[in-house]
């Protein structure tokens, strides 16, 4: 069984099985309690390289999101792009490098039990202190090869023969990983018994001395303390004898007593302080009071040769790779060419290793004098909250031109669209028009928005009907609003008057394929945590303008002809057209908490008008992806918007803070237009869900554990789902009564397995994402869009011939 093991696991196995003197011993006195409290007490001093591995485990073990862009690897190698590939694995072995070595490094600083503490339990902190490194040390590997399995085993379609092959593939490289890992930091150099057990890397590949030393669990940097007891803690002959031996040194010179504990004439090898080892000032104190002699040693870094050539490499390694990603712009394939697991495992190394130069300075540089290097950049992180700009909404500076009035917009286009339908259909008296609201949800909503719209309209055309000429209003939140926006740039862009604009669902294939987590990782755990420490904000560091610079580049690739790039482009234009439909995308102001609008046409009785139209006076011109952006500000992804007005600082973040439907607006809107416009009584709304999930479950969640904070963070929490609710009852409401309209909800049916929340999707998720929509517009389907309009009698303007 041994060899089969050692087959597999490689010599990892056999230095376990050698620690013989430690678990003998440790079996003889175990204490449980003991056990568990020296884990604790070691696990604390290694919590920032163990949390950020559990966490990393966690993210790809169980998240969806993780298991998603894990696949994107596998995908990218059944194309033959082996670059995420390479890099992640390359990113596996630093990190786990590095973490072994923060782990065992940490410990040696923090660890002095063996001072205090008996063989026993010093022998069983010595296991932990090895398992704990070596947990971080192929925990990297472990958790990624569980994880594919996983996929691999969970996922509901049969996978093709290439992609099995690229399965088979990751994991025996990451089990060569493990084995070259386990080689070089458990085989022995050489077998000859009468020389230390020294490995290639790892805790035995410091020299003997330093090795027995930082074994001891004294505290690699403490002062140590050579006691020895007087001759008046002992009685009788025994005190006799001892004061006959203590006259050695206490009747001789100074340069005597100061050799002392170094003679190697007089303390065995086991005893002997080391020569490099400086003798404090003011010991030895012989004639001190007290019940022993003690002579104070401050352990210089010279001692620790290897150890500190092994830190300064890692130390280094870790800086070049943390600057290196740091200042790389986020508008290029950079990024998403690197990957997000990749990303990960980067930055969880970076921080382990930074870690490491910390504790040196903190320990060895600084640990004379009554300051730390990290208090020091705690007062600094605190102080860069007060003085840093947080993320500045990336503004122009230049003032928003006139929007026409919502009211006056719809007259107009009215006014034409009723033109229309009057030539196609005689002896009509009521008009549908349509009302599209979008979920939150980033890509998973957005990428099914964007799609579902584009496929619409080419089911439509296909019926010869032109359904995007029907539309006057899109309201969205977060995800939702991107896959709006999407449709609004391509259907009414450049290309409005055409009535294929819009429908290629090709493009938007490509669009929402393109990695938008990649450039927000990237900067969100670099540039930003180095932004973190700096009083000023840097514009290359933010993660929001990451975000909405990958939009842009996504969109560079779905552009045709001469077609402008609308995301970067201005949000307003100064020739709005008669048949541009009004775009509402909603946001959060933190500091009033309402539902703020970005809108191409002034509401113009909108409640609180003055707080909640952000372009009247608060935000001057933006770009397209800019003002998108204002509402997927999602919770930690993407931070918070600042903007600086003459009434004060405001900050807005992700439009699901208040109400996740778009359907609050839309209800203001239709509410504006019955009351304002001129011939609203003769619309036939139509207002067209496209929602996050088909789960419509309302019923509360019973509180039954700590609820005294249960309460209060549900009562948060569960607010916002209370808001759309009633948002959506409201609007329906208005919809069926008086004007007798029509509600199609059309829900995402697969779920968060299938296609998960997240700024990336693999093609497996696309590929889910348009299954739904097949199943959504097949013609035998009652469910779909033509199927409610022929089941109401509805009919839209056709496609002129």
């Amino acid at each position: 069984m041994k060899k089969f093991l050692t087959w597999i696991f490689g010599p990892v196995v056999v230095a376990v099985c050698e620690i013989e003197e430690e678990k003998k011993a440790l079996a003889d006195t175990f204490v449980f309690k003991n056990s568990v409290a020296d884990f604790f007490l070691i696990a604390k001093n290694t919590g920032f390289v163990l949390i950020p591995a559990i966490l990393s485990g966690l993210i790809f073990l169980v998240l969806p999101q993780g298991r998603d862009t894990l696949f994107l690897v596998i995908e990218k190698m059944a194309e033959g792009n082996f670059w995420q590939l390479s890099l992640f694995l390359s990113a596996i072995i630093i990190w786990s490098m590095m973490a072994e070595f923060s782990v065992r490094y940490a410990t040696s600083i923090a660890d002095n039990s063996g001072k205090s503490l008996r063989d026993s339990r010093i022998y069983a902190r010595k296991i932990i202190q090895r398992f704990l490194a070596a947990f971080c040390l192929f925990w990297p590997c472990t958790f990624v090869l569980i994880a594919l399995v996983f996929i691999y085993f969970s996922t509901e379609r049969k996978f093709e023969l290439v992609e099995t092959a690229c399965f088979i593939i990751f994991g025996f490289l990451l089990y060569f990983i493990f084995r070259g890992l386990s080689y070089f930091y458990f085989h022995r150099r050489s077998r000859n018994p009468n020389e230390a057990a020294r490995t290639y890397l790892g805790a035995r590949s410091l020299s003997p001395a330093e090795f027995n030393w930082i074994n001891r669990l004294y505290g690699i940097y403490n002062e140590f303390v050579f006691d020895f007891p007087k001759e008046t803690n002992f009685i009788g002959e025994y005190r006799r004898t001892l004061k006959n031996f203590t006259e050695y040194f206490t009747s001789h010179d100074s340069p005597i007593r100061t050799r002392f504990p170094q003679d190697k004439e007089v303390m065995s090898e086991r005893r002997l302080i080391p020569q490099l080892f400086n003798l404090e000032e003011g010991s030895p104190l012989i004639n001190g009071r007290g019940d022993s002699y003690k002579w104070r040693y401050s352990i210089p870094t010279g001692f620790f040769p290897v150890l500190h050539f092994q830190l300064k490499i890692i130390v280094l390694l870790a800086v070049i790779i943390f600057l290196f990603f740091s200042f790389m712009p986020a508008d290029g394939d950079f990024f998403a060419t690197v990957g997000a697991p990749a990303l990960l495992a980067f930055a969880f190394a970076c921080y382990s290793g930074l870690y490491s130069g910390l504790l040196f300075i903190d320990y060895a540089w600084l640990r004379n004098t009554f300051i730390s290097c990290r208090f020091i950049l705690i007062v600094l992180l605190l102080l860069s909250t007060y003085f840093n700009q947080d993320h500045p909404a990336n503004m122009r500076c230049t003032a928003n031109d006139a929007r026409p009035k919502a009211v006056s917009q719809f007259n107009k286009w009215f006014k034409q669209y009723k033109t229309d339908m009057d030539l196609a259909y005689k002896g009509i008296t009521k008009y549908p028009v349509v009302f599209v609201c979008a979920e939150g949800g980033a890509f998973r909503t957005g990428a099914y928005t964007g799609l579902y719209l584009s496929r619409l309209q080419q089911e439509m055309k296909e019926n010869n009907i032109n359904v995007k000429r029907s539309i006057f209003s899109m309201s969205g939140v977060s995800g939702g609003m991107l896959g709006l926006s999407y449709y609004n740039a391509k259907a009414f862009g450049d290309s409005s008057r055409n009535v294929n604009a819009g429908s290629d669902t090709s493009k938007a294939i490509i669009f929402f394929e393109h990695d938008s987590l990649s450039p927000i990782l990237g900067k969100m755990l670099f540039g930003e945590f180095l932004n973190l420490f700096l009083p000023w904000h840097v514009k290359q560091f933010d993660r929001a303008i990451a975000l909405e610079d990958s939009w842009t580049s996504a969109y560079n690739e779905v552009r045709t002809g001469k077609e402008k790039n609308r995301f970067s482009d201005d949000f307003l234009k100064k020739d709005t057209g008669a048949l541009q439909p009004m775009l509402i995308i909603n946001t959060t102001e933190v500091e009033s908490g309402y539902q703020c609008w970005i809108s191409n046409f002034e509401p113009d009785s909108l409640a609180y008008r003055a707080n909640r139209d952000l372009l009247a006076k608060k935000v001057q011109n933006v770009t397209y992806s800019t003002a998108v952006n204002f509402s997927t500000r999602f919770p930690l992804f993407s931070p918070a918007a600042k903007i600086d007005t003459s009434g004060g600082r405001y900050h807005y973040v992700d439009g699901g803070y208040v109400e996740n439907y778009g359907a609050a607006s839309t209800f203001e809107l239709l509410s504006l237009l019955k009351k304002k416009a001129s011939n609203f009584n003769l619309v036939y709304p139509i207002v067209l869900y496209l929602r996050f999930s088909n789960d419509t479950n309302t019923v509360a969640k019973n509180i039954r554990f700590a609820n005294e904070i249960t309460e209060i963070v549900d009562g948060i929490v569960n607010t916002r789902g209370g808001r759309s609710r009633t948002a959506i009852n409201q609007l329906n409401q208005f919809i069926h009564s008086p004007y007798d309209g029509l509600i199609v909800d059309q829900p995402l049916s697969k779920n968060k397995r299938e296609v998960p929340m997240n700024w990336v999707l693999s093609k497996r998720s696309i590929e889910n994402i348009m299954r739904d929509l097949k199943e959504k517009f097949h013609k035998d389907s009652t469910q779909t869009f033509s199927a409610k309009l022929k089941a109401y009698n509805i009919k839209l303007l056709p496609i002129k011939r």
